[in-house]
């Protein structure tokens, strides 16, 4: 691993922001959640008319900019490529 100071800021911001990420995914989640209960039992949902399902598009969105996040940890983990 890198100890340039540099891709340690860089990491420790990639880090925070993939925290974000996870969190808006989990709340995004638990309203879908909320949604499904409501509807099972006949309750008024959170969310309305096409909310559902933007708020799963927001979710997927969510869940592919981790993986993009993710990736570029790896490739700063790893450090440079020696060809």
């Amino acid at each position: 691993m890198s100890t340039d100071p540099t891709n340690a800021h860089e990491l420790n911001h990639l880090l925070l922001r993939l925290r974000r990420l996870m969190q808006g995914i989990e709340g995004t989640a638990l309203l879908l959640c909320d949604h499904q209960l409501a509807q099972a039992n006949g309750s008024t949902s959170p969310l309305h008319g096409k909310q559902p399902a933007e708020a799963t598009h927001a979710m997927l969105c969510l869940a592919i900019n981790g993986r993009r996040c993710a990736e570029t940890v790896e490739r700063l983990v790893a450090g440079p490529t020696l060809h």
